[in-house]
């Protein structure tokens, strides 16, 4: 699962990826203090389910409803209403934003590398993999990878699908990393 993926203590990317812009004492440091997902994470999060793991959607996202979206979680109806709706791990998004990574999500699977691997036998879906470099394990779950071909396909959101606005963010996130 994505949960044991993170908590295996082999190499990954983003751990790779921050080793090479500070210190290890610091990285350590920051691995051990949890980071709220800021709304653009959790969208991503939720079109990557929604699009390569609909099965996992449901336990795993859910809407807020509309009564209390936009409402302080200080408020008695907000903490009432999350009392009633509790599932440890459960992610939830405000309406807007839900039915956008819907849509989202919809469009990516009608993309035709998207509609050939998707549902091809020799595609796996959120797998990870382990291999030595120099010494050290490492490890990598690609979203897709077609075994037969050697296909990867990265999901990305983005806030600018132009050319120029998703170069900017392979640039800024460091994605050719």
């Amino acid at each position: 699962t994505n949960d044991e993926y993170h908590a295996d203590p082999a190499l990954g990317r983003s751990v790779a990826q921050k080793m090479r812009a500070s210190c290890p004492a610091r990285v350590k440091y920051e691995m051990g203090q949890p980071s709220p997902s800021s709304p653009a994470l959790l969208n991503g999060s939720m079109v990557h389910a929604a699009t390569l793991e609909p099965e996992i959607l449901d336990t795993e996202f859910g809407c807020k409803p509309s009564e209390i979206d936009g409402n302080s979680s200080r408020t008695n109806a907000y903490k009432e209403a999350f009392a009633e709706m509790e599932r440890p791990g459960k992610k939830w998004l405000p309406p807007s934003d839900y039915s956008m990574c819907l849509d989202v999500s919809a469009s990516a699977r009608e993309h035709p590398l998207m509609r050939q691997y998707l549902y091809d036998a020799d595609s796996k879906i959120e797998h990870t993999g382990f291999f030595e470099f120099e010494g050290v394990t490492c490890k990598v779950r690609p979203d897709l990878y077609n075994t037969r071909t050697g296909m990867v396909l990265d999901l990305k959101t983005t806030q600018d699908g132009s050319e120029r606005g998703f170069a900017k963010s392979v640039r800024q996130f460091n994605y050719l990393f």
